[in-house]
């Protein structure tokens, strides 16, 4: 896109997208599916659990939860691609264009989509951090 001023010290410092799905349990399992870590082993090699660990507090009861998610991570570690039972998170903290940002974002969603588990999307968001100097 021509006409838009790219600045060299853009004030973002973190941005994520989110995708939110029913669940899908093959993706709770400790190991990611192996299509999705061929598909995504060239721009992010390492493979590493990324478990989240919730506790809820309320009148009558506490609550603790454990998700297994598999996160892919680029080789500087600035981008990571989250797999979970529910979602698809795609982060940076290396962002230079919206363009590039979303080749990241299709290339993730096209892993998980030929993995044909997927029923339908309930929720997708999008998320920039600016940091003000």
């Amino acid at each position: 896109m021509q006409g838009r001023e790219i600045y060299p010290s853009a004030p973002l410092r973190f941005v994520a997208f989110e995708a939110s799905f029913p669940p899908v349990p093959p993706f709770g399992l400790a190991a990611p599916p192996d299509s999705m870590r061929k598909a995504l082993k060239g721009r992010f090699p390492r493979v590493e659990p990324a478990n989240l660990h919730s506790l809820e507090i309320g009148r009558a009861a506490i609550r603790q939860g454990a998700e297994i998610r598999h996160r892919f991570l680029s080789r500087d570690r600035t981008t990571s691609v989250t797999l979970g039972a529910q979602s698809l998170t795609v982060e940076t903290a290396s962002y230079r264009r919206f363009e590039q940002f979303c080749e990241t974002i299709r290339e993730a969603v096209s892993a998980v989509e030929a993995l044909g588990k997927v029923s339908g999307v309930l929720r997708v968001g999008l998320r920039y951090i600016d940091e003000i100097r």
